[in-house]
């Protein structure tokens, strides 16, 4: 805490910890965006491999969507925060 104000990222390990063990509920609870963000990578990671896999780049259209999921999480990531900060 810096201020005393939690900071937006507070809980995201935790978020992650549970999300590693499959818990979808308790990942939810510590972090919302958290769990959100750490599926993203998931899905990353597999669009990585293909693009390994078989050596071309994706298309346009999935690079759009990843960047929206990437701002999508950002801005929900605030949003969670001023939540938190109002009923903290």
């Amino acid at each position: 805490m810096l201020f005393g104000l939690r900071c937006p990222a507070c809980g995201m390990t935790t978020s992650w910890s549970w999300l590693t063990r499959g818990d979808l509920v308790a990942s939810a609870s510590a972090n919302l965006s958290g769990m959100l963000l750490g599926l993203f990578v998931v899905l990353l990671l597999v669009l990585g491999f293909r693009l390994v896999w078989y050596g071309r780049s994706l298309s346009c259209r999935v690079n759009w969507w990843v960047g929206f999921g990437v701002v999508f999480i950002g801005v929900l990531s605030v949003a969670e925060w001023l939540v938190r900060l109002q009923f903290d």
